[in-house]
């Protein structure tokens, strides 16, 4: 009998500490669900710093559960907190090491941080995995295109767009890491691709100011006026107060002649950003052409003064060189010419005194020099 009642004694002790612990881990994940689905809401409604700090909660409370880790850092992705976001997300791999998402995210945040060396040992971890995941494949390409690795740029970012033709973004980047490519090898062939491009993002985003400026400057390396005007033309009419609209819309005017309408654009580039030194050699060479040397003399001591290091200043300074020379020379043609003409002759009549003298008279300039001689 007593051993019975100490074994019930025992049952009962055991199952009411087992009950004791179903509630502590019952309660316990009740809590955790609490903080974490306010968070999710938070964040699904966009309000980051809200679910921040639902997150924060929730990692201090409960450091062992990957999710909480995880959604903290993609809050502080979203509020630019590059350093707390790699923080968050090292500790969530740290409790889930294979999880590509999380990886993903680390390398990007890495990218965020200009730690490219960091980004791609994680993007290539999970290409091994995954070898045509496209958005890793372009985020490596634009790491190469920011360390001016345009070629290596072009084979991932190429890849990425035959993966996933429909990322757009995909494709206006390609512009731009086809753009110093071209500068490097002169390929017209890339020109064409560009080009295409362009029109093919421009029925998609037909205000895109990027994308009209773009096909104005590849119209324009190709030589076609015509349409680089129109397509400046239409950069200009949506937004007259850009100031790259104004300067290319000005040096594609006077590449086709209508210098007069570029010294207009020219002028108008400066006056909205007076800070940007491009348009300032470009106008310099507009009031050239038409003869304004004293403005153009004038523009290029101001470029000088205010631009000091600026790539140019070596061909702004050979411009005036050249003009003090032209002007020496115009001076020395001036005395030149003033040495070698004889001075007027006054003729004096005969019939008159001998101190009265005659107004000059037109006359045979080699036979008066005759006469003198004999």
């Amino acid at each position: 009998m007593i051993e019975f009642l100490r074994f019930s004694l025992i049952s009962a002790i055991i199952t009411t500490a087992a009950g004791i612990v179903m509630w502590y881990f019952s309660r316990y994940d009740f809590d955790f669900n609490e903080i974490y689905n306010e968070g999710l809401d938070l964040y699904k409604r966009k309000q980051y710093k809200s679910a921040l700090g639902k997150f924060k909660l929730a990692v201090s409370r409960f450091p062992d559960r990957f999710q909480a880790h995880y959604n903290l850092g993609l809050c502080a992705l979203k509020l630019k907190s590059f350093s707390q976001a790699k923080d968050a997300f090292n500790q969530a791999l740290q409790l889930n090491k294979r999880d590509v998402d999380t990886i993903y995210n680390l390398g990007y945040v890495e990218m965020c941080l200009n730690n490219y060396e960091k980004a791609k040992e994680h993007f290539n971890l999970i290409l091994q995995t995954y070898p045509e995941e496209s958005d890793v494949l372009f985020n490596l390409g634009y790491i190469f295109g920011m360390e001016k690795n345009y070629e290596k740029a072009k084979t991932y970012i190429e890849k990425a767009i035959e993966i996933s033709p429909e990322k757009t973004g995909y494709k206006k980047f390609y512009i731009e890491i086809l753009d110093p490519l071209f500068e490097q090898k002169g390929s017209p062939k890339m020109l064409d691709e560009m080009l295409d491009l362009c029109l093919e993002l421009l029925v998609i985003y037909p205000n895109d100011e990027n994308l009209i400026y773009k096909t104005a400057v590849i119209y324009a390396k190709m030589g076609d006026w015509e349409n680089s005007v129109n397509y400046c033309e239409r950069l200009f009419n949506q937004n007259p107060n850009s100031h790259k609209a104004c300067s290319q819309y000005g040096l594609t005017l006077f590449c086709k002649g209508e210098t007069i309408r570029a010294i207009e654009m020219y002028e108008r580039a400066i006056k909205i950003a007076p800070d940007i030194p491009d348009s300032y050699l470009n106008l310099v060479f507009a009031y050239d052409k038409i003869g304004e040397v004293d403005s153009a003399a004038k523009l290029v001591e101001t470029f000088i003064k205010k631009f000091p290091k600026d790539p140019s200043i070596e061909m702004a300074k050979d411009y005036l060189e050249r003009r003090a020379e032209e002007n020496e020379q115009e001076e020395v043609i001036s005395s030149i010419d003033k040495a070698i003409l004889p001075e007027p002759i006054i003729i004096q009549e005969n019939n008159e005194t001998e101190n009265k003298k005659t107004n000059p008279q037109e006359i045979d300039l080699e036979q008066a020099h005759n006469e003198n001689q004999n």
